[in-house]
């Protein structure tokens, strides 16, 4: 977006160059051609809202364009994690899961919701993962494990003393691993069925 395209006015490119610097740095972290399509998008807001602007300073349309906009921090949050949980439904990434949960959680009390549904969701699928993963390093601390006095534990035990049995045995890798991998698949087309009846 270069300003010399827009305005005459010294200050309103300097204006204009420091907002789109502060949507540059907001937006860093997702894709170039999506960061460019959405500043594409805001750019046409506003230099459709400063060309109805009544003001008379170049300057006084360009700030008051940009405050009905605005604060990039708040209105920026959705879109962002609009394109995470788009990516995420479709490569499955966790990283996009995660990143698209987070920006939806600070969006409103609905995605709030929906975002914490999901993210207590994938922490279950992290959780049997680490308990495949440390089964064959810690055998007598993981597993369906009874204890003696009749307690039974599914997943991690720090102590392993009075463990009377281990129900599962090295079964539980295979069944751990294989719920992980079905769930995160599980959740993750929900979450493209989310994606799909919000657009």
């Amino acid at each position: 977006m270069k300003a010399e395209h827009f305005f005459e006015n010294d200050l309103t490119k300097k204006i204009w160059n420091q907002y789109d610097r502060r949507l540059k740095h907001l937006l860093k972290r997702i894709h170039k051609e999506e960061q460019e399509e959405i500043l594409l998008e805001i750019q046409s807001h506003i230099l459709e809202s400063f060309g109805q602007e009544k003001a008379e300073s170049e300057e006084e349309r360009l700030m008051n364009a940009i405050d009905r906009m605005g604060e990039p921090e708040i209105f920026l949050r959705p879109i962002i994690a609009d394109k995470y949980l788009n990516r995420a439904s479709k490569t499955l990434r966790p990283t996009a899961v995660i990143k698209g949960l987070y920006y939806s959680f600070l969006t409103g009390f609905k995605r709030a919701s929906v975002a914490m549904l999901l993210g207590l969701g994938y922490i279950f699928v992290f959780v049997l993962a680490f308990i495949a993963v440390l089964k064959p390093f810690f055998p007598h601390h993981v597993g369906t494990l009874k204890f003696n006095d009749g307690s039974l534990t599914l997943g991690v035990s720090l102590n392993a003393t009075g463990v009377e049995a281990d129900y599962l045995g090295y079964w539980v890798i295979p069944i751990a691993a294989g719920l992980a991998v079905l769930i995160y698949i599980g959740l993750t087309k929900f979450l493209r069925k989310i994606r799909r009846g919000e657009s």
